[in-house]
């Protein structure tokens, strides 16, 4: 939290022509949000902020959902988001207030910016029925995820976060593997989904 603290430092002052009501996007690369609510953000304003978004956890190609009665433990990091104007008057252009939701704490502050803007309270975008968008690890082709995890090195530096997967793969398909793992852990938090299912997939 602290990197991305500096890099919104370092970052933001060498930006220019920032309009009061331009979004802006805190979220991890795993992390796909729909276009469909990119664009409404974009042509819309006067919504509550901050906003976050409720994402699908999937992981292999889409082909497997998480439990919902499962802790979102393979969610790395939940994204958010806020207006230029909100970060500048509410936050002082510190991210680190807009993670611990500190923004609003100052009562006078919050009451002034709602008077001349819009309204500051915590908006969900999307529910479990649906979703603004999908959270995916390792959601790559078979044949993408078989190249980058062909080594127990490469396993252990880049994918142990999210599972507890560390053996050389045999010439079956990931999926395959995974499941027959007694280290997949994970395996068992998750459903799997049908192609024809409308959030399988952006």
């Amino acid at each position: 939290m602290s990197m991305l603290s500096e890099l919104w430092s370092f970052g933001w002052k060498r930006l220019a022509n920032f309009r009061p009501d331009d979004v802006i996007l805190f979220t991890h690369v795993s992390s796909l949000i729909s276009k469909e609510v990119l664009l409404f953000l974009k042509l819309y304003d006067g919504y509550p902020e901050p906003f976050y978004f409720k994402l699908r956890p999937l992981m292999f190609t889409f082909w497997k959902q998480i439990k919902s009665d499962v802790s979102l433990k393979l969610v790395p990091f939940k994204p958010l988001g806020c207006t230029f104007q909100f970060i500048v008057s509410l936050c002082d252009y510190k991210v680190m207030k807009l993670f611990t939701n500190k923004c609003i704490h100052d009562v006078h502050q919050k009451a002034l910016f709602e008077k001349n803007h819009w309204a500051v309270q915590d908006w969900i975008i999307g529910d479990e029925y649906s979703f603004s968008g999908w959270q995916c690890n390792l959601c790559c082709r078979d044949d993408c995820v078989q190249t980058k995890i062909k080594t127990d090195e490469w396993v252990l530096k880049n994918i142990t976060a999210s599972l507890t997967f560390s053996h050389k793969l045999p010439n079956m398909s990931v999926i395959e593997t995974i499941l027959g793992s007694k280290n997949s852990s994970y395996i068992k938090d998750f459903n799997i989904i049908p192609k024809s299912d409308p959030f399988y997939a952006p």
